[in-house]
């Protein structure tokens, strides 16, 4: 059982262990072994707490004898338990593309790109373009060959290589290059949107 498995069976026996009258605290011999050795870095970060002098008194009488050690689950660690056992993430389902759209399909960093161009949109001179932040928010990500999937007219096409050429000057033209290459649209300041359908990969 890996460290992480550990600390999420930690607070399901401590979720497990809840008594109303001892407000949530479970007892050292009410935990199994298993998971003793997560309880280190469970408290750590703050998923579980430990009572303190005056609680451990309380519950001695209320169990009847010394209570050396008591554990409780917090408000954040019964939250990572909800998200922990969240098997399954709601999407909505994969839009066909209107007429006059391309599919796109964009790396982490191109995708990371887009995101902050529309953040920033409000405050740009050449802001981008009707319809593409939606396009950005509604954009689906394929684990296999790890790229998003998102459809694009000839404008928002456009405006996206416009993005690719601002993260050329301050960060990586990797990214721009591969826009261009890819999908035969290209940004410079001397010529605002270059298209070549030669080298436009056909989807």
């Amino acid at each position: 059982m890996r460290h992480s498995e550990k600390r999420i069976a930690l607070l399901e026996e401590l979720r497990a262990g809840w008594r109303a009258a001892r407000q949530g605290w479970v007892l050292d011999g009410e935990l199994s072994d298993a998971v003793w050795n997560a309880v280190k870095a469970a408290l750590q970060e703050g998923i579980v707490e430990q009572a303190d002098r005056q609680a451990r008194i309380d519950l001695a009488a209320l169990v009847g004898h010394p209570v050396p050690r008591a554990l409780r689950i917090t408000d954040f660690g019964r939250d990572v338990l909800v998200y922990a056992h969240s098997r399954t993430v709601p999407k909505p389902p994969p839009r066909a593309p209107a007429p006059g759209e391309q599919q796109v399909k964009l790396l982490p960093a191109q995708m990371e790109t887009l995101r902050i161009f529309v953040g920033v949109g409000h405050e740009l001179t050449r802001p981008p373009v009707a319809g593409l932040a939606e396009r950005v928010a509604s954009a689906q990500f394929s684990p296999t060959d790890k790229r998003w999937y998102l459809y694009l007219t000839p404008d928002q096409m456009e405006s996206a290589a416009y993005a690719m050429s601002l993260r050329t000057t301050v960060f990586s033209c990797a990214e721009a290059n591969r826009f261009s290459r890819e999908y035969g649209v290209r940004f410079t300041p001397a010529t605002p949107a270059v298209r070549d359908p030669a080298r436009r990969r056909r989807t």
